[in-house]
Order: structure tokens, then sequence, then C-alpha cells
């Protein structure tokens, strides 16, 4: 299923329960359709983020899933990613239909003055956005909340691939200079 001019960067279970049809309810389990936008957002044009990105969105709902499987599933994703080596670090955030919520760091490094620049002086690069679901939204999308308990994450594509390839200036992704997509 896919829906037409669909532009939310986020839904909520009120949303869902609207467009629970069109969504494909099926005995209790959420089929989330493919969505393929580019996401805005008002904010500032900087070297590290900008107001355009392309995002990439997942949910696991199961029985027993708890914040420890959260966290491992993405340090997996971060190594898979970025190398075995890689460091992470959670830290608590806020994102409406997530509790507890947390964003994920990679460790960039702090080797020079690009690094300072794209890290905040941190040396550390946030990677995506994630959280337990609220057990509202699950009862809201008639999923029993006391029997199943799941994550969700978001991330944007040209931030992974900053750090994957040390690109420190995000706004190379939509300056369309063939200098740099030649790189790849």
């Amino acid at each position: 299923l896919q829906l037409k001019n669909f532009k939310r960067t986020f839904i909520n279970a009120k949303m869902l329960k609207e467009e629970g049809e069109e969504w494909g309810f099926n005995e209790g389990c959420l089929s989330i359709p493919e969505v393929r936008e580019d996401v805005y957002r008002n904010e500032t044009i900087s070297s590290r983020s900008h107001c355009q990105f392309h995002q990439v969105e997942g949910l696991y709902i199961d029985k027993k899933i708890s914040l420890a499987d959260m966290k491992q599933t993405l340090n997996y994703y971060a190594k898979a990613m970025y190398g075995p080596n890689a460091k992470t670090r959670l830290r608590a955030s806020y994102f409406p239909f997530t509790e507890p919520s947390a964003e994920m760091d990679v460790y960039w490094g702090l080797n020079s003055e690009d690094d300072y620049r794209i890290t905040k002086g941190t040396g550390w690069l946030e990677i995506l956005g994630c959280g337990m679901v609220d057990p509202a939204v699950l009862e809201n999308c008639g999923i029993d909340p006391n029997e199943y308990s799941g994550f969700a994450w978001g991330m944007g594509i040209e931030r992974q691939a900053m750090l994957k390839y040390k690109i420190t200036d995000i706004r190379h992704f939509f300056e369309n200079d063939i200098r740099f997509l030649h790189q790849f």
C-alpha cells in the first residue's frame, strides 16, 4: 500500500486510527506503507544540518521487547555501518510518541578543525532518534500494550553518509557539484 502525497515527518495514534483502513490494520498488526518523500523542517542550514533530508524510519513491535533490545539493535546497526570499533551513546531526548526517548550518537573524533565544527567540539555526531513506543500509541492502534511493546527510530540518510565517509558539510548533498558526486 502506498499513500499518495503523504508528507508527514511523524505519525501519531490519532492519525493511525483515522487512517486505519488505508494503512492496513490486520488482526491487531499494523502494516505501515512504504513512503518515499523528502522531509522538510524549519531549520537553519549549516555544515551539520539542513532543512531538507531523506529519512528512514523503523518500528519493531513484538512480545516482551525492552529498552535493552532497542539499544542492542541500534548498536548492531552502528557497528555494521561504521565498523566493529564504532563507539555509540544514547542521550535522553523527547519525541511525542515514544517514552523513554533518546538520540543515538556515534563518535566522530576530534582530529581537525572540521571535526570540532561538525561535532560542536564534542567529538560525537547524532545519527538517529529513537524510543520505546508509548503504550497509548499501541492501544490506539488496537494492540494490547500489556502483551506487546516495541521501539521506533528515524534517521536521516545524509547524516549516515556524513559519518561513514567523513563528509564535513551536509550542504554538499544538495549542491549538485559534480566534483563531489564523482567521489561516489
